[in-house]
């Protein structure tokens, strides 16, 4: 686990986190056990790898992309002239019915 100072600063927040949210209850901590149980926690986190099946092989992506542009309203009306705001309004109204 490589500490830079944005590890110690999360590992502080999260500390502080702890330490406040059981403040005034039954099972209240002190700071030092809260920043115990922070770094605890960190380093369980940089240890941790994915499951064999979330790792994958290869390179894959999935590319989301707006539906606005793509109904068929809109490829009838490319080409046309003056057909940007006529195919931006039948877009969005294939939008909003969900074609």
């Amino acid at each position: 686990m490589i500490v830079n100072n944005q590890t110690r600063r999360e590992v502080m927040a999260l500390a502080w986190d702890l330490f406040r949210s059981a403040l005034g209850t039954a099972d209240a901590r002190s700071f030092g056990d809260a920043l115990k149980g922070a770094w605890r926690f960190m380093k369980k986190m940089a240890a941790w790898t994915p499951p064999k099946w979330a790792r994958g092989t290869g390179n894959r992506s999935v590319q989301l992309s707006s539906t606005l542009y793509r109904s068929p309203i809109t490829r009838s009306l490319q080409g046309q002239a003056y057909a940007g705001p006529k195919a931006r309004q039948a877009a969005y109204l294939t939008a909003r019915l969900g074609y």
